[in-house]
C-alpha cells in the first residue's frame, strides 16, 4: 500500500534528516479544546503580568486554518469573543470556523482572491458583528496597508470597558493615556508599506546603520521621487551596469516580493538578461509591480530572524532569535530557537540591530527582523557587515510568523496576547532586555502535505483520519502526558498547531498552503547549569522520534498510484486499490 510521506527535514549544525510518515488513526476533537485552557502553561510568567482583563470583547480572525485556530485559543484563554470567516473551499464545519464563537463565508468562491483576500467583505463582517479589532494571522491581508488603513479608519466599537480606562473616542484609532488603541491587531500601516518594499526598507535600514547586503536597491524618498529617474533606474541597461559592478553571483529579487516568489540566482552574466524577464514576469503576475533590486548572492547563508515586539509607549525589546535556515524552495520546513552555534556577542548585536530596525521604521506590535548570516568565512565578532562572516539584513516581516511557538516556548510568552494587548493601548509587561527570558532549546518541524516522489510537490486531497502525538491546538502538554510518544523523566513540551481537526474529514486544498501542522517541541534545562548544547541535541532527539508518530492519511496519493497502475495495465491491482479507497472513505 502506498504510504504518504509529509516531508520533514532535520539538521544538527546543517547535516540531518527526517520523514514524518502517514498512517491512519483518529482522535477525538474535545481532548484537545477540553485542555486548551489548562495546558497554556507555555502562556507564562511574562505574559501573565498582564491584568485579568480582556483586551477586547470581540475579535475577529482574518485568516484561515491553524493560525486562525491558535488566535482562538489565546482569545478563549483571555474572554475575547471570536469571529471566524470562511471561504466556499473550506465551508462552515471546518476546524477554525467551528472553533469561533460564531463564523460567516466571505466572498463568492474557492480561491483566496474571491475570498480572505476580500478585505471590504472582511471589514463589513466585522462592522456587522461588532467586533472590536481584527487579527489578520499570516499571509493573505496581514502585510496589506491599504487593508490596515481602511481597519484603523473604520468605525468599530472602542475596546472591552473591563480593560483599563480608555479615550471615550468611538474611532478604531484612538489615544488612552500613554498608549494607542488600534482596531488592527498589527503594525501601523506606515510601517507595513515602508517594510513591504525592499528597495525602501534597506535604505531605511542603512540610514539606521543597520547592515545591509551590498546590492543595488536603487529607491527615492517620495519628496524626491521622479517617474523619468525610476524608469532609468529600472532599465535594463542600468540594472545590467549594476550586475557587473556588484560580481556575480547574485540574486535578483521582486521590490515587492515576499514567500521565495520574485527571485532568481544569477550565476554568469550570460544568464542575467533571461532571468531578469522572467523575475519581472513574475513580479507582475505576484505582485502587480516588476521593479527589481539586486544584491550580491550568499552562498548557503544561515536564516537567522529576530523576534521583536514595540509598544505604542516606545518600548520594545527582542524575544531572542530563531534559526529558519532548512528551507526547501524559499519555504522554510524546520525552525529552532534559540539559534545554535551563534558567539554572545554576535548574537547580542543582531538582536540589537533588530530593535534598531524596528525603531527606524516606527513599529508597533509583533514583527521579525530577518537577517543572512554569512557562513563563507570566519570573522570576528564586530565585522558586522563587511565580509565573510558578517551578517546583512533580509527584511522585516510585519506580522506575527508562522514559526512562533518556538519563541513562546523558550521565552514563556503569549504573543498573541502580547499582540492583542500593544493593539489595546497597553504597554508591554516587560520594558527592559535584560527581563526577557530564554529557557532551553525549542525546534518545530512543519507537516506539509507533499508528494516525495515528485520532487515534494503539493499534494491536495481529503484527510480522512489525523492522529499527531499531542492534542492538536492545546497549547504545549507534558510529553508522554496527553502524547503518543513514550515519556520523558524532565520538564520536555510537545505543541500542536493545526488547522485539520482529529475527529472529522478535512481537506487539503489545492487553493491554500499545503501545510497541515506544525510539530514543536521544547527541552529546558534539567539544571540551570545545563549546557545548551544538551538541550538542542535532546529537543533534536524528541522531534525526530515524534515527527515519526505525526500520523495522517488521505485519498490522492493512493488514486494516484491507482492511476499509474491502470496506465501500465495492472489491472486488477488498480480495481482492487481503487475499491481499498473506496471502502475506508465509506
Amino acid at each position: 500500500m502506498f504510504m504518504f510521506v509529509a516531508s520533514a527535514l532535520l539538521r544538527r549544525r546543517g547535516a540531518r534528516s527526517a520523514a514524518g510518515r502517514v498512517l491512519l488513526s483518529r482522535r477525538t476533537l474535545s481532548s484537545s479544546s477540553s485542555s486548551s485552557s489548562s495546558s497554556s502553561s507555555s502562556s507564562s510568567s511574562s505574559s501573565s503580568s498582564y491584568s485579568s482583563s480582556p483586551p477586547f470583547d470581540k475579535i475577529l480572525i482574518a485568516n484561515r486554518g491553524e493560525i486562525a485556530c491558535r488566535v482562538m485559543r489565546t482569545c478563549r484563554r483571555l474572554g475575547v469573543r471570536t469571529v471566524a470567516v470562511y471561504s466556499d473551499a473550506d465551508g462552515p464545519d471546518c476546524l477554525h470556523a467551528s472553533m469561533a464563537d460564531e463564523c460567516h463565508m466571505i466572498g463568492d468562491g474557492p480561491s483566496p482572491g474571491e475570498s480572505y483576500l476580500r478585505g471590504e467583505e472582511v471589514l463589513d463582517v466585522a462592522l456587522r458583528t461588532g467586533a472590536q479589532a481584527i487579527h489578520p494571522g499570516y499571509g493573505f491581508l496581514s502585510e496589506n496597508p491599504t487593508f490596515a488603513s481602511a481597519v484603523a479608519a473604520a468605525a468599530l466599537l472602542p475596546p472591552s470597558s473591563s480593560s483599563r480606562s480608555r479615550s471615550s473616542s468611538s474611532s478604531s484609532s484612538s489615544s488612552s493615556p500613554g498608549g494607542t488603541v488600534s482596531s488592527f491587531i498589527g503594525p501601523p500601516p506606515s510601517a507595513i508599506e515602508m517594510m513591504g518594499s525592499k528597495s525602501r526598507s534597506k535604505s531605511i535600514m542603512e540610514r539606521a546603520g543597520v547592515p545591509c547586503i551590498p546590492g543595488y536597491h536603487h529607491h527615492r524618498d517620495d519628496d524626491d521621487h521622479d517617474d523619468h529617474d525610476e524608469e532609468e533606474g529600472q532599465s535594463t541597461e542600468r540594472l545590467l551596469h549594476e550586475a557587473d559592478r556588484i560580481g556575480y553571483p547574485l540574486l535578483i529579487k521582486a521590490v515587492m516580493g515576499g514567500g521565495g516568489k520574485g527571485m532568481r540566482v544569477v550565476h554568469t552574466p550570460d544568464e542575467f538578461l533571461p532571468l531578469l524577464e522572467s523575475c519581472r514576469r513574475e513580479s507582475s503576475s505576484s505582485f502587480g509591480d516588476d521593479r527589481v533590486i539586486l544584491e550580491r548572492y550568499l552562498v548557503n547563508p544561515r536564516h537567522v530572524e529576530v523576534q521583536v515586539v514595540a509598544d505604542s509607549f516606545g518600548n520594545c525589546v527582542h524575544l531572542h532569535e530563531r534559526d529558519c535556515s532548512l528551507q526547501r524552495r524559499h519555504q522554510k520546513i524546520i525552525e529552532e530557537a534559540p539559534a545554535s552555534d551563534l558567539s554572545p556577542e554576535v548574537r547580542d548585536e543582531m538582536g540589537e540591530m533588530a530593535v534598531r530596525a524596528a525603531r527606524a521604521a516606527g513599529y508597533v506590535n509583533a514583527g521579525t527582523v530577518e537577517f543572512l548570516l554569512d557562513t563563507t568565512a570566519s570573522s570576528s565578532p564586530d565585522e558586522k557587515g563587511g565580509g565573510g562572516g558578517g551578517y546583512y539584513f533580509c527584511e522585516m516581516n510585519a506580522r506575527l510568523q508562522v514559526e512562533h511557538p518556538v519563541t513562546e516556548l523558550i521565552t514563556g510568552v503569549d504573543l498573541v496576547e502580547w499582540q492583542l494587548r500593544v493593539a489595546a493601548g497597553e504597554e508591554l509587561p516587560v520594558k527592559h532586555q535584560e527581563d526577557v527570558p530564554r529557557r532551553g532549546h525549542a525546534m518545530e518541524a512543519r507537516i506539509y502535505a507533499e508528494d516525495p516522489i515528485h520532487n515534494f510537490l503539493p499534494s491536495a486531497g481529503e484527510v480522512w483520519h489525523h492522529d499527531p502525538p499531542a492534542p492538536p491546538n492545546a497549547g504545549a502538554v507534558p510529553l508522554g502526558r496527553g502524547t503518543n510518544g513514550s515519556g520523558g523523566d524532565d520538564n520536555s513540551v510537545v505543541r500542536v498547531d493545526s488547522g485539520i481537526g482529529p475527529s472529522k474529514k478535512s481537506d487539503v486544498s489545492v487553493h491554500y498552503d499545503p501545510m497541515i501542522s506544525k510539530l514543536i517541541v521544547h527541552s529546558p534545562p534539567t539544571e540551570e547549569e545545563e549546557e545548551e548544547d544538551r538541550c538542542h541535541n535532546k529537543a533534536e532527539r524528541q522531534l525526530q522520534n515524534l515527527i515519526d508518530e505525526h500520523k495522517i492519511h488521505w485519498a490522492e496519493p493512493l488514486n494516484r498510484l491507482a492511476t499509474l497502475l491502470y496506465r501500465r495495465g495492472r489491472l486488477d491491482e488498480s480495481r482492487a486499490l481503487c475499491q481499498l479507497v473506496l471502502a475506508v472513505k465509506l
